[in-house]
C-alpha cells in the first residue's frame, strides 16, 4: 500500500488498515484447504 500519512488521523486509518490484512491473512493461513469445504458447502438462498 502506497499512502502519504500527512496527519494523526491517516496514521491510524492506515494502522487499522494493515492490522485487518494481517488479520485476513493470520485467518486464511489458519483454514488452510478447509477454506474450500466451507465455500462449496455454502448455498445461498
Amino acid at each position: 500500500m502506497r499512502t502519504q500519512i500527512r496527519n494523526h488521523k491517516e496514521m491510524k486509518v492506515t494502522i487499522k488498515c494493515i492490522i485487518s490484512c494481517i488479520f485476513l491473512h493470520n485467518l486464511q493461513a489458519d483454514l488452510k484447504d478447509l477454506w474450500n469445504d466451507l465455500y462449496e458447502e455454502y448455498v445461498p438462498y
